[in-house]
């Protein structure tokens, strides 16, 4: 009898500290691990319009200079930064921040070191090398002050890489077409577990590029008498005959213009004389903009804007006034040719930004 009691108060002390499962709140504080640490510095940066150290495509300028692939090519900018920190094995992330022209940020990358190996091993001399190519071109920003408050230069830099007391840090952005030319800010800046370095910060230039794509090498008006008007109507397909077509294949809004050329008489063995068409007007449309008329030969017109990344269509039309005349002043009744000019023009917009600070070039 006493045993089975006994049983029956444990079963009765289980049951009073079983209880249900609640959620629970959870908490982290992160905190530094040592207050008197260091901050890491970005010491140096630059961009490069190419995957190598000083690539530049316009030598002539301070600064760097990136060119599109036009028409709608994509081109990849590449982001370098020199970063030290005590102990340099302390630095967890390097960053850079682009900004578009506006001052908008257009993205946020995450840079990575390099000349080293996946085991650890460092090319400290490909580093400082690198670093001084970049220097020679022109390209580098330095920061302010080291950690022992110095100013900083090139052979700061340089001493600091060659003796591997510096990281070199590298990243990549693909600009695609439609991403507009103009001057782009870029900020760099390292964390260790501690704390954020100061930015250091300079721009490049995405070159303004004006490129009118067109799908047309001839405009035939047909036939039509002295004084008719005899229009060409174009559409938005780059692919049909005598349709004529424009596209802004570049990384600006465009401005169009057209310049008709005088024409001139062909005669019968099909060779192009020096007999002009005397009075002669014509007139244009850039998709349902209004209509420019008239157009004199010879008067370069614009005609209408084309934004970044469109295909429009180009009406065109002709009106002969007063034809030439032969000798006994008849009439020259034939084929008469001229040529179109088709040309674009940086209208400002969307806005080019600040222009980048010059930058000092080794003497």
């Amino acid at each position: 009898m006493k045993k089975v009691l006994a049983i029956l108060l444990a079963l009765v002390l289980v049951l009073a500290f079983s209880v249900p499962v609640m959620a629970s709140v959870t908490e982290v504080e992160m905190i530094g691990s040592d207050e008197n640490a260091y901050v890491p510095i970005v010491k140096a940066k630059w961009e490069t319009s190419d995957s190598w150290c000083s690539s530049d495509d316009d030598t002539t300028k301070s600064g760097t200079q990136v060119l599109p692939i036009v028409p709608q090519g994509e081109k990849t900018v590449y982001f370098w930064a020199v970063v030290t920190d005590r102990p340099l094995l302390d630095i967890k992330h390097v960053w850079a921040e682009i900004y578009h022209p506006d001052e908008t940020l257009k993205v946020q990358i995450e840079l990575e070191q390099i000349y080293c190996t996946p085991w650890g091993e460092d090319n400290w001399l490909a580093a400082a090398d690198c670093l001084e190519y970049a220097d020679l071109a022109g390209l580098v920003k330095y920061g302010l002050t080291n950690l022992d408050g110095d100013d900083i230069d090139f052979g700061d830099v340089y001493t600091e890489l060659f003796k591997g007391e510096a990281k070199m840090y590298k990243g990549s952005l693909t600009f695609v077409h439609g991403q507009p030319g103009g001057f782009y800010s870029v900020e760099v800046y390292a964390q260790d577990q501690d704390s954020t370095s100061v930015r250091l910060v300079n721009c490049f230039e995405y070159v303004r590029t004006v490129c009118i794509e067109q799908d047309f090498t001839t405009v035939d008006f047909g036939k039509l008498k002295i004084d008719e008007v005899q229009k060409v109507s174009g559409d938005e397909d780059m692919t049909t005959d005598n349709k004529p077509t424009l596209k802004n294949g570049g990384n600006i809004d465009t401005t169009v213009s057209v310049h008709f050329s005088e024409m001139y008489y062909v005669d019968t063995a099909g060779v192009v004389t020096d007999v002009e068409l005397e009075v002669v007007e014509f007139d244009a449309r850039l998709g349902e903009l209004t209509t420019v008329d008239p157009i004199l030969p010879c008067d370069i017109t614009p005609i209408g804007d084309i934004p970044i990344c469109n295909t429009w269509e180009l009406d065109l039309s002709i009106h002969p006034i007063k034809l030439a005349q032969d000798e006994a002043g008849v009439n020259l009744v034939g084929i008469y040719r001229g040529t179109i000019t088709i040309t674009g023009e940086d209208n400002g917009s969307p806005t080019p930004g600040t222009p980048c600070p010059p930058l000092p070039m080794m003497p």
